[in-house]
């Protein structure tokens, strides 16, 4: 037995209930040598005197790769860092050994690797990969000449000097390298695979591919690439064709490619031309930022901070690495001082500052008034210099906080957002007031009306927008249509391509665990019951509710904006309207009521509102009582029910 087996067999062992108590093993004659392993003669005509089974009666069990979300379980039940888990899975392609050996390097890092920097490997994952690529150790140049195209197929590396390439790619498919597609293209099992590939490679070795490869293909974008990186030497001619590549690819909507183009076009730009490379860094930068290539956006930053930029080109920069940040924010308060100190005198840089700093105020520090305050200031600042880009995004964050905090302003802040972003871009470059909007449409039970706006919008947001935004239109999409109708609504956005990776999106870990036993016991009860098991907790997610008893989230109440929605409950005197404005809202003596939104800053130890459980009263967090007058018009007729566990709400 080869050694791989055995470890696979020991490691099951580990894992049979204690009534399995023999494993026997043998390998079929057509797969070993042919000799007769009991020592003595036995009748041909029966194939299984010679061997416990024949390859006729084997069923062959393939193990497909784990997912994302068992990719995190995995690493958390190992005790390594889960944050990385979505950009681990791409890795390792789900295989466990790989995504351990790449957990373990991060974990073995000597610093926190940032979801802006590439993957620590250390020499253990690398080794790893090599014993994969042994399998297969005749084939290594023509899947070097795969791993370095863009769009890698059969008929692409036979051109580019493979003449064997089918029964190459064969043989690494049969080692489960690579997986072949009906029309010939080639997918890598594992990312790890061919940056290793890559890696090992000589200089030598890297460029004769690139320049095989930049003559045969049919797209002239990936043509100027491939010369580009065939090319050791900066030139400006050169430099000139990889930039105008870039805007070709970003007028096609690959936001990638033209990010990636835009950083070469950068680093092909001779010295003596310093002015004109320090603009293609910025220009870089804010590219990777639109892709969400935080990778790309720290290393253009990187450059040019290291030379001799103006404070406008520094500070663009650096707003870039802090639009490609996301949620991790906290270790970037250096950033912030220095854009501060850099904008210093300039009052469209100081906006743009200050639209980021409202944006960490409530990501990272949890302060949705501070964060109001600073969108107010950006939007001041940038209609003072009539900028129109930055005051739609400062009135959308406002707006945003606004809801948030309860303020009957939102609706109105949000129509000026939304005013100057359509009229200053055409639609699908900036959408961040209309994606607030379908929002806020989903917020308030309009759901059809969101779900007609969201498919307006959706196919130009995937051709001119970002991939935060496409993010976006997705995670909302999936919200409308589970609340819309069946489960089977959210199937369709599983079959839209994915953004790139560099948005660095990992899966939450909690209740993997349980899911998967909820999961594996509804398959045994049939495939309905496992599509059941499998939406219900989606359903519940999108209802805000843990259990059917707990009462149910509707539309307008979010835990964003601070409403619940409370099982029917009548109190004494009121009475259902016929037809509610909101599903929580009822109508009793002194007019309408409804649920209070709760205030995002109260005292320590209180509650932000507490109710009398009359119709009449409740009392404020300062514990003040109100009467219930027609005029205040925000009473509570019920109490949630005993036992809900209410959440901190978050913005």
């Amino acid at each position: 037995m080869d050694p791989d087996s055995a470890d696979l067999l020991r490691f099951a062992l580990h894992l049979a209930p204690p009534a399995l108590r023999v494993v026997a093993v043998e390998t079929p004659e057509p797969y070993g040598e042919a000799h007769d392993p009991y020592g003595e003669p036995h009748r041909s005509e029966d194939p299984h005197a010679r061997h416990l089974w024949v390859p006729s009666e084997a069923d062959v069990l393939r193990v497909p790769p784990l997912h994302a979300d068992e990719i995190a379980e995995l690493l958390i039940h190992h005790r390594l860092p889960s944050r990385m888990a979505g950009r681990i899975h791409r890795a390792s392609g789900g295989n466990p050994r790989l995504a351990l050996a790449v957990g373990r390097s991060l974990a073995d890092a000597r610093t926190p690797v940032h979801h802006a920097e590439a993957l620590t490997l250390s020499g253990r994952a690398r080794d790893l990969a090599r014993q994969l690529w042994g399998r297969a150790p005749a084939v290594r140049e023509t899947l070097l000449l795969a791993a370095l195209a863009l769009r890698p197929s059969a008929t692409l590396v036979r051109r580019a000097g493979r003449p064997n390439a089918e029964a190459d790619l064969a043989a690494a498919e049969r080692a489960d390298l690579v997986s072949l597609a009906e029309d010939g293209s080639v997918t890598f099992t594992a990312g790890l695979l061919p940056s290793t590939l890559v890696h090992d490679a000589c200089w030598a070795e890297r460029s004769a591919g690139h320049a095989a490869l930049a003559e045969v293909v049919d797209d002239p974008v990936e043509a100027v690439r491939h010369r580009a990186l065939a090319t050791d030497s900066p030139d400006e001619e050169l430099a000139a064709e990889v930039a105008a590549a870039a805007d070709l690819a970003r007028r096609r909507g690959n936001s990638a490619l033209a990010a990636e183009l835009a950083l070469l076009a950068a680093e092909s730009t001779p010295g003596r031309h310093g002015t004109r490379r320090i603009a293609r860094l910025v220009d870089a930068a804010e590219e990777a930022a639109r892709a969400a290539r935080a990778d790309l956006a720290m290393r253009a930053a990187t450059d040019l901070l290291a030379r001799d930029a103006v404070p406008a080109d520094r500070v663009r920069a650096r707003l870039a690495v802090l639009d490609t940040a996301g949620q991790g924010l906290t270790g970037l308060d250096e950033m912030y001082v220095h854009a501060m100190e850099d904008s210093e005198g300039d009052t469209a840089l100081r906006a743009a500052v200050q639209l980021r700093l409202a944006l960490k105020y409530v990501l990272a520090d949890g302060d949705p008034e501070r964060s109001r305050t600073a969108a107010v200031e950006s939007a001041a600042l940038a209609a003072s210099m009539g900028d129109p880009r930055t005051a739609s995004q400062a009135l959308t964050v406002q707006a945003r906080m606004e809801r948030a905090l309860g303020s009957p302003d939102a609706e109105s802040v949000l129509d000026r957002a939304r005013a100057l972003e359509l009229a200053e871009r055409p639609l699908g470059i900036r959408n961040a007031a209309q994606i607030l909007t379908i929002r806020h449409a989903l917020f308030d039970d309009r759901l059809v009306e969101a779900r007609d706006e969201l498919g307006a919008l959706l196919p130009l947001v995937q051709r001119r927008g970002s991939v935060e935004d496409a993010i976006e239109l997705f995670r909302t999409l999936a919200e409308i249509e589970s609340r819309i109708g069946p489960c089977g609504g959210p199937r369709p956005c599983r079959a839209v391509p994915r953004p790139h990776p560099g948005g660095g999106l990992s899966p939450g870990p909690p209740g993997t665990r349980s899911r998967s036993r909820r999961r594996r016991a509804a398959a045994s009860r049939g495939p309905r019951a496992t599509r059941a098991a499998a939406c219900r907790p989606r359903r519940r997610r999108a209802t805000g509710s843990s259990s059917p008893a707990a009462g149910t989230r509707s539309a307008g109440s979010n835990w964003s904006t601070g409403t619940w929605r409370p099982p029917w409950r009548p109190c004494a005197g009121s009475r259902p309207t016929s037809a509610p404005s909101r599903p929580w809202t009822r109508r009793c003596s002194a007019g309408t009521r409804s649920w209070p939104r709760r205030s995002s800053r109260t005292t320590p130890g209180t509650r932000p509102w507490r109710s009398s459980r009359r119709c009449g009263r409740w009392r404020s967090a300062s514990g003040g009582p109100r009467s219930c007058s027609a005029a205040t018009g925000r009473t509570p007729c019920a109490w949630p029910p005993r036992g809900v566990r209410t959440r901190r709400r978050s913005c």
